[in-house]
């Protein structure tokens, strides 16, 4: 059975994330200006990225359905994570990144911490006992 706090991670930034792309995708002109941040130059710039947020968030919402059946997918979502907050971390350690964004980096850092943790319980939980490694006759299955 899958602990429930693994669960709950996923589904909880399936619905972060999904939500996030939807704003995004809907009002992002009205964000960028509410928060005083450039647009990009082109409406693909913004809308591509909050498509691909949209799939992720349906993607860490199946993860969190069956998360022993997707531990292996669990690492993917860690590399995802990983990548925005080493971003936002870089270009923040270099004065070049709006603040708009911070919060949002630490946030998935948070996830990424979650991630990481609900991929070694759950690999925990999947591996084979000691005993199913060898065949009935004992010799190692190959």
């Amino acid at each position: 059975m899958s602990k429930l706090w693994v669960k709950a991670v996923f589904f909880t930034s399936g619905a972060y994330d999904f939500g996030l792309g939807a704003a995004f995708l809907l009002f992002a002109p009205f964000i960028y200006r509410l928060f005083h941040v450039a647009q990009p130059g082109h409406p693909f710039y913004y809308q591509f990225p909050s498509l691909e947020m949209m799939i992720v968030g349906v993607l860490f919402c199946q993860i969190g359905k069956s998360p022993r059946e997707n531990v292996d997918l669990m690492l993917y979502g860690a590399a995802l994570k990983s990548s925005f907050v080493g971003l936002v971390l870089w270009y923040a350690l270099h004065a070049q990144m709006p603040s708009f964004w911070i919060p949002f980096g630490w946030l998935d850092a948070v996830f990424l911490a979650l991630f990481l943790a609900a991929w070694y319980t759950t690999r925990q939980d999947v591996a084979p006992p000691a005993a199913q490694i060898l065949s009935s006759d004992g010799a190692d299955i190959k």
